[in-house]
């Protein structure tokens, strides 16, 4: 599974790689690797594109996983009412007034949810809900307590599809 853009990889002058030096030796590691992979699974559209670029034989072997929220849960239909939204609140301990802010993904240093928290410590009246888990969570929850943001940032863990539309619902 690859969930960066190679174009960008590789010719980004101020990137992080070392291989836009190399891309040729890239490239035929790429090849050799290829050979003993079941597939190539990419949720960036132009690495798709790079791979059927440039390992056309293996075509058959690259898809596109996308990203995006399923229609059928995340839509305008079934929206929580007034009532239901009070009780959702009050299950995670929110105050009627405050403005919700919600982040959703994984919890790790990529995502830069420190940025989430600095902004959190500026705002008045207002709550971040993040859902989510990953290798960071405990040192972000850490860095919560030690700069007195418990009372502005809620922690959820993982949650079902349904109860993340129901988030966005409140948010």
């Amino acid at each position: 599974m690859i969930h960066y853009d190679i174009y960008d990889y590789l010719n980004k002058e101020n990137g992080e790689s070392y291989w836009r030096k190399a891309p040729l030796v890239f490239k035929k590691l790429i090849s050799v690797l290829i050979l003993s992979a079941d597939g190539i699974f990419s949720v960036n559209s132009r690495t798709i594109e790079y791979f059927k670029d440039n390992f056309n034989s293996y075509s058959g072997q690259i898809s596109f996983t996308p990203t995006w929220a399923d229609s059928s849960i995340f839509n305008c239909q079934n929206l929580l009412n007034e009532n239901d939204k009070r009780k959702f609140k009050t299950q995670f301990n929110l105050n009627e007034s405050n403005y919700i802010i919600l982040v959703i993904g994984r919890l790790n240093k990529q995502k830069n949810i420190e940025l989430v928290l600095e902004v959190a410590s500026k705002l008045d009246n207002s709550i971040v809900l993040i859902v989510g888990d990953g290798d960071s969570r405990i040192e972000l929850e850490k860095k919560v307590a030690d700069s007195d943001l418990n009372n502005k940032v809620n922690f959820i863990g993982q949650q079902s599809p349904e109860a993340i539309k129901d988030l966005f619902d409140i948010s």
